[in-house]
């Protein structure tokens, strides 16, 4: 399947999302645009508000490599029920998940490429089964070449009143080409 990105040219639909398409093919004008890896200051939410509430920027922390997030969009807190920002994603949230989230969250970093995740968790306390796609894109502040951050997006059902996100596992997860 593909879709027409506002910049006229064909984009690739990697998720069901639309949101997540939109984020993706952002990334890679901006990729285009600059001729390399943007950075968080090329970033202007003007131009992402088809998907800026489900929008996260996660910092990129090295020796140990750790994953902060710092910015956490009202969707993101809608479909996971908890605020995360200032927050790892190691120990902090999901420590009985740790390593798949450190092999996701490290495709862009490793590979300068999106990485793309779809799965599927728990609802606390309702025990409901709730599907769930994600992507993440690398940002390099730097001239070295190396991700320092990540701009990400997360989107799924809507959490009812009172439930958070529990346990969960990836069904796919995959890097994507830059």
């Amino acid at each position: 399947m593909s879709d027409v990105s506002p910049a006229g040219g064909e984009i690739e639909q990697v998720a069901q999302a639309p949101a997540l398409n939109a984020l993706l093919a952002f990334w890679r004008r901006k990729c285009g645009e600059l001729e390399r890896l943007p950075r968080r200051a090329d970033l202007a939410p003007e131009q992402m508000l088809g998907f800026l509430p489900f929008v996260t920027l996660i910092e990129v922390l090295e020796e140990p490599r750790r994953f902060k997030f710092r910015l956490v969009g009202t969707g993101v807190v809608g479909h996971t029920g908890r605020e995360v920002t200032a927050r790892y994603a190691d120990s902090e949230l999901f420590a009985d998940r740790a390593g798949a989230v450190a092999t996701y969250f490290d495709l862009p970093v490793s590979h300068l490429c999106p990485a793309y995740a779809k799965g599927r968790y728990r609802t606390v306390p309702t025990d409901r089964e709730v599907a769930f796609e994600a992507l993440l894109t690398p940002l390099c502040n730097g001239g070295d070449g190396k991700v320092d951050m990540m701009l990400g997006a997360l989107v799924g059902e809507r959490l009812h009143y009172g439930e958070s996100m529990g346990r969960f596992d990836y069904d796919v997860m995959r890097a994507l080409p830059a």
